[in-house]
């Protein structure tokens, strides 16, 4: 587990064989069996979802997307560098998020400082084509898709660096000589928009442009196994259940209450 749900957390229990992406974990499959060695047992699984990008857009999202448009007046933007730095919408995605992710297992709430930290580290540099927000008519947030193309062939040509020549591997595979898939880091929806279609939206943009992009397949990042909202979202896509992950527990002082 990580300090916050944002870092990379959940230790490699499955396909061990397949590349890891940028904003996961990878271990030797003989980390999980020290740990039940030592007698640690499961606490919660996550899995990743791999998908064949489909040349357009399956007819249950475009339809629940022209749905969401029309009845309830959402629609999708992309930010800025300025939207994000001066118009304070950088900080309005970190506080959806927050609300979002409350309820789910593991999750605590990103502080000022690390939601502007983040914002620097990452939301300056990546490509905000590939970050739908959606908005409403009162033009706030409801929904936000944080996806990118993969840096995974960057990182190991880098050797995992960023000097003396990391950098330039890194931005060649963002700006111009893109890799062959997409990493769908994160979706979020306001609490009180959930369950209405608001990632119809994600995927009617998303599909488009990443065939403009080349990208064959996309991989999510871990989610939790038991959130069937999630999970059941990615069904018109025949999604490929990859790479499960594993936090442990282990009792090691069992108070007696008598």
């Amino acid at each position: 587990m990580g300090v916050t749900d944002f870092d990379k957390e959940g230790m490699l229990v499955e396909d061990f064989h397949l590349t890891g992406t940028m904003s996961t974990i990878y271990n030797p499959a003989y980390y999980p069996r020290h740990m039940e060695a030592l007698g640690f047992t499961k606490q919660v699984d996550w899995v990743q979802i791999r998908i064949s990008i489909p040349d357009t857009v399956p007819p249950r999202y475009s339809r629940t997307a022209q749905y969401v448009r029309e009845q309830m007046g959402l629609s999708v933007v992309k930010l800025t560098n300025d939207d994000i730095n001066k118009r304070g919408y950088g900080r309005k995605v970190f506080d959806l998020l927050n609300d979002a992710y409350a309820p789910i297992f593991g999750f605590s709430e990103l502080s000022e400082r690390q939601a502007d930290l983040f914002m620097k580290k990452y939301l300056r540099i990546i490509n905000k084509k590939m970050i739908p927000i959606v908005i409403n008519a009162k033009r706030e947030i409801v929904g936000v898709a944080i996806t990118m193309g993969s840096m995974t062939r960057a990182m190991q040509k880098a050797h995992g660096r960023w000097w003396p020549l990391g950098w330039w591997h890194l931005l060649k595979a963002m700006k111009w000589k893109r890799e062959g898939s997409a990493e769908m880091l994160l979706i979020a929806v306001r609490p009180d928009y959930q369950g209405m279609g608001v990632n119809a939206l994600f995927f009617d943009d998303l599909i488009p442009l990443y065939n403009q992009y080349g990208f064959h397949w996309a991989e999510t990042g871990p989610q939790l196994e038991d959130n069937v909202k999630e999970l059941s979202q990615w069904k018109p896509l025949k999604p490929e259940f990859v790479k499960r992950r594993r936090c442990y527990k282990k009792l090691i002082i069992e108070i007696d209450n008598k």
